[in-house]
């Protein structure tokens, strides 16, 4: 196989706990990579953990103010030098060696621009594997996409075109995720490949930013204890708003229609009808779909 430069970005903040476990399972990949972490502010030891490898020469680093960790990775993806691939990491997972091998082959079998992500394994603070179904990804097309997530950033790998991509973004809005913006970008833009092979130990503990999906009954408490929040919640308009205004002229005319009515969709009750009659709605789950038609009638989108 010819050896792509690959460039592993890394946002941290307080990772002093878990980090020397990812850096380590990073710096061993059995695909070579260069590890570039952007560090957000920190205020335990995770600097100077930094520097330490920093002077071993396995990675290299900056600081920025707190800015959280969105904006951090899109600072890290506007400032990264050139290479094949890029992958972002999460400071307190621990990587298989073969996760970025894996993806390699993936992208290679594609034309650009694409955006690999594979399933998670749900581990615990001491990376002992926990009873949690994980999400099975059946679908990634953007009748999907644009109202539900599922690619977490912390598995996500995707191409120089990509990368160029998504420097375009001129950030207006800070209610979604880098993960959720790009897998929704690359969606219209792109091709999706979806490995439902774990290649990633996702930690859970207790300073998780994001931690796993509720599954089962546990999921639907949690979505109606939120319904009071969600009728301010417009995080999906907003995230397509972004898209159709950066992107409009580059993307599948196929999914014109649908991304405007999503983006408009709460000040604008021809797009709610729309999206409930005419756009074809999906969801990895059935019975989700007719929730997700409820929300949009109320404009809670």
């Amino acid at each position: 196989m010819e050896v792509k430069k690959v460039l592993v970005l890394m946002s941290t903040y307080n990772g002093e706990k878990y980090i020397r476990e990812q850096i380590e399972s990073i710096i061993h990949q059995s695909y070579p990579c260069k590890l570039v972490v952007r560090d957000d502010g920190s205020t335990d030891t995770t600097i100077q953990i930094l520097k330490e490898y920093e002077n071993k020469d396995l990675l290299t680093w900056y600081s920025g103010n707190n800015i959280g960790p969105a904006k951090s990775f899109f600072d890290l993806i506007q400032r990264a030098d050139n290479a094949d691939y890029y992958a972002l990491a999460d400071q307190d997972d621990v990587w298989d060696l073969d996760k970025i091998k894996a993806a390699i082959i993936k992208l290679k079998e594609v034309n650009a621009p694409k955006l690999y992500f594979c399933k998670r394994r749900i581990v615990d603070s001491q990376l002992n594997v926990m009873n949690i179904t994980n999400t099975l990804i059946r679908k990634t097309t953007p009748n999907v996409v644009l109202l539900e997530g599922g690619a977490y950033g912390c598995t996500m790998v995707f191409d120089q075109k990509t990368k160029k991509m998504i420097e375009k973004l001129q950030i207006h809005y800070d209610g979604y995720l880098h993960d959720v913006f790009i897998y929704r970008l690359i969606s219209m833009c792109g091709t999706i490949i979806y490995d439902d092979n774990e290649h990633i130990n996702y930690r859970q503990h207790s300073a998780n930013v994001v931690g796993h999906e509720y599954t089962g009954l546990k999921k639907w408490i949690k979505r109606f204890k939120g319904l009071p929040q969600r009728a301010n919640n417009h995080s999906r308009s907003n995230c397509a708003k972004e898209l159709y205004e950066n992107y409009k002229d580059i993307i599948n005319t196929d999914y014109s229609d649908l991304l405007y009515n999503v983006a408009f969709a709460p000040e604008s009750v021809a797009c709610r009808l729309k999206l409930v009659f005419k756009n074809k709605l999906e969801s990895q789950y059935k019975t989700k779909v007719y929730a997700l038609k409820i929300f949009i009638l109320f404009g809670w989108i």
